[in-house]
């Protein structure tokens, strides 16, 4: 049996009819003979090896909005802030669940300047947040050198979109003060649990990190390494932090009774972190050039050193604290929550940044609601420094 190749370029009559066509142009061969009009469609482009998704014009715009606007609330120093307008994006054209999480953390940004448009930016951005977690679990089941830095801008972007939606996260049916103090309490392990995972991906990919072009963001030992309070004002704010061990060291009226020798010192380490923490914090935020370490660094080094950001300053405690405090603000262990508002002390001191609006004042409230009215006393100077007024 004598076969022919069927043709999808055929001329319009010829398809009509439903013969062959020789595609002969200007005029096939078949209208030649007929003296048929003869004419040819423009060929369409095949959809089916199409590799990406398109982009609604919402999408396109909220793309436009985190390159012109987004990208530069996620860190207070210039080359950071270049790095997420560039090579983030590079890597997020080649990583969909980093680009969903773009989409996700520059909607949830812009739904706070449009209230009209709030609500439907909140689903939106939801929506994108829920397909960037779940692209980003799936490569971090496979962790490698191809995804780690998507896999490391991803843990940021979850972390600022956490705390930026924390206000809208809760159950509106949640109508009795304690149960929304402990979701809220939850809900702020899991900051310090998305802030610790950060770290991690960080640690694990560090070879890779090192030599991309996302290295800058990584908290490096050329960052100051005193920690000690710069000024007067932040060195008696660290005499204060130092009064806090009088709630499980014996010997204080104010010691709390049953805390065991391995909770005191959990409690003490934490303590150390938090000093530490308030030091870098007074340095990030003195003026230029106030630190002598930083000078001479700059000095001696061919590169312009940076101090800490305040930025960086303000989480550094949530990546040094060990595992087993989360326990302890979980079980609402008294001393974990006075020194977890102290924290937020420092939170507050990062700036107001369009995601850093309210979780200090969140963390106050629901510690002071949940910790018993005897240690009220010990919360009074960091919610006059957050501004929250029970």
């Amino acid at each position: 049996m004598i076969t022919h190749r069927k043709t999808r370029t055929g001329c319009v009559q010829c398809k009509k009819r439903r013969i062959k066509c020789d595609e002969a142009k200007p005029i096939c061969e078949k209208c030649r003979r007929t003296s048929r009009e003869c004419s040819f469609q423009n060929p369409q482009p095949d959809t089916s090896t199409r590799v990406g998704e398109s982009f609604t014009l919402k999408e396109m715009e909220l793309l436009h909005h985190f390159v012109t606007h987004t990208a530069k609330t996620l860190s207070d120093q210039t080359e950071h802030q270049n790095i997420w307008q560039t090579a983030v994006l590079k890597v997020a054209f080649k990583q969909k669940f980093l680009m969903h999480g773009i989409l996700a953390v520059a909607g949830l940004h812009v739904s706070v300047t449009r209230q009209s448009e709030e609500d439907d930016l909140s689903v939106l951005a939801a929506n994108h947040q829920d397909l960037a977690l779940q692209g980003f679990r799936s490569a971090l089941a496979n962790f490698n050198s191809e995804n780690c830095e998507a896999l490391f801008a991803s843990s940021i972007l979850v972390a600022c979109y956490i705390i930026a939606s924390s206000g809208t996260r809760f159950n509106p049916n949640l109508t009795t003060e304690s149960i929304f103090n402990e979701v809220l309490l939850n809900a702020v392990v899991d900051w310090i649990r998305l802030f610790r995972g950060t770290d991690h991906i960080a640690r694990r990919g560090k070879m890779w990190l090192e030599e991309s072009p996302l290295a800058p963001l990584l908290i490096e030992s050329s960052f100051c390494q005193i920690t000690e309070p710069i000024d007067e004002k932040a060195v008696k704010e660290d005499a204060y932090l130092v009064s806090l061990q009088e709630l499980w060291h014996p010997g204080s009226p104010s010691t709390i009774e049953g805390i065991s020798n391995e909770e005191a010192a959990l409690y003490d380490e934490a303590l150390h972190y938090l000093r530490e923490a308030y030091g870098r914090m007074s340095r990030a935020t003195a003026p230029q050039n106030t630190c002598t370490w930083c000078y001479k660094k700059s000095a001696d080094s061919e590169n312009a050193h940076q101090c800490i950001s305040p930025i960086v300053a303000g989480l550094y405690w949530f990546v040094q604290i060990p595992a087993e405090f989360f326990e302890m603000v979980e079980q609402h262990k008294t001393v974990a929550l006075v020194l977890l508002v102290h924290q937020a002390v420092l939170i507050k001191r990062i700036g107001n940044i369009w995601w850093n609006r309210t979780p200090a004042i969140k963390v106050a409230s629901s510690v002071y609601q949940t910790v018993s009215p005897e240690y009220h006393a010990w919360l009074e100077w960091p919610n006059q420094e957050i501004e929250y007024a029970p």
